[in-house]
């Protein structure tokens, strides 16, 4: 039988991993759903996104982006 202060260290770790994850989703979300913005004069535009699908590729990971998950539009 398993102490119950491993099964809490677990149970933590478990729930720091989802949070983080769940952050990290918020954050690319919120970038690649951006779109451009103008104020004062100044305009900043939305991040390419035929640029991030190439990504991958570019650094030996091919396939890793879908261009259809979570956090990347079509």
């Amino acid at each position: 039988m398993e102490p119950s202060h491993d099964r809490a260290v677990r149970g933590t770790t478990l729930l720091l991993v989802l949070a983080l994850s769940a952050a990290k989703a918020g954050a690319d979300d919120a970038l690649l759903r951006a779109e451009a913005m103008t104020g004062n004069g100044t305009t900043v535009e939305a991040i390419p996104l035929e640029r991030v699908r190439e990504l991958p590729a570019r650094y030996g990971r091919a396939g890793a982006v879908s261009g259809k998950g979570p956090g990347l539009p079509k």
